[in-house]
């Protein structure tokens, strides 16, 4: 049998302890003390199950959009399997934000449309798409119903 024992002093004891305490605060409290530099909740969500209207709902507002309580529209897509030179350059703005349609292509996914009421004046034409396949946001865009002067963009609000 063999036996091992070490003496530690107090001080180094307390030391390691006051050590372990601030990585526990710096861990659970810090994140949360500025807004602004935080992480948004939509990229923890990026990835987790997304099943219900509520969790799409919040994943939306996690990027600071308001939108309408229920879907406008849900209509189940096919993503091609070769991407036409509009739908490559679709994904390229998916890519830009964290996603990339060419892992479902071939694939069936849902398309949830809801009425965004807080974008800076465009107060009736806004929409907000996102894309979920097996429970899981795959893409997602902001856009305008408008013929002309219309846009599209990801889902991060405009910096100008």
């Amino acid at each position: 049998m063999f036996v091992c024992s070490m003496k530690i002093s107090r001080g180094k004891t307390i030391l390691c302890c006051l050590f372990l305490l601030a990585v526990v605060l710096a861990v659970g409290i810090l994140p949360g003390m500025s807004e602004k530099n935080s992480v948004p909740v939509a990229l923890i969500l990026q990835g987790h199950k997304i099943s219900d209207n509520d969790a799409r709902v919040e994943y939306l507002r996690s990027y600071g959009w308001e939108v309408e309580k229920e879907a406008e529209a849900i209509e189940e897509i096919v993503i091609p399997e070769e991407f036409s030179e509009v739908f490559q350059k679709y994904n390229e703005l998916q890519k830009e934000q964290g996603f990339d349609l060419e892992k479902q292509k071939g694939q069936r996914v849902k398309r949830y449309t809801y009425i965004v009421t807080n974008y800076p004046e465009e107060p009736d034409y806004v929409r907000a798409n996102l894309f979920i396949c097996k429970e899981k946001v795959v893409a997602g865009d902001i856009c305008s119903l408008k013929v002309e002067g219309g846009f599209l963009h990801g889902l991060e609000a405009p910096t100008e």
